[in-house]
């Protein structure tokens, strides 16, 4: 669990591109592996904290 919350994100760019392409999963995924209400209010918090992140970089 330590190693799926709160995130993963791949960051990547080809050597021809003019732009950068940023990925999360989302942490919801990870609240099907275990029952505890614990890991749910971490992926919660967890997946507003990446969504904030997204559009802030998507803002520029």
């Amino acid at each position: 669990m330590g190693a799926l919350l709160p995130c993963n994100v791949v960051v990547r760019r080809k050597s021809s591109a003019d732009y950068t392409t940023v990925e999360a999963i989302d942490p919801q995924t990870m609240v099907q592996l275990s029952s505890t209400p614990a890991v749910r209010d971490v992926a919660d918090d967890a997946g507003t904290r990446l969504r904030e992140a997204l559009r802030a970089l998507a803002a520029g």
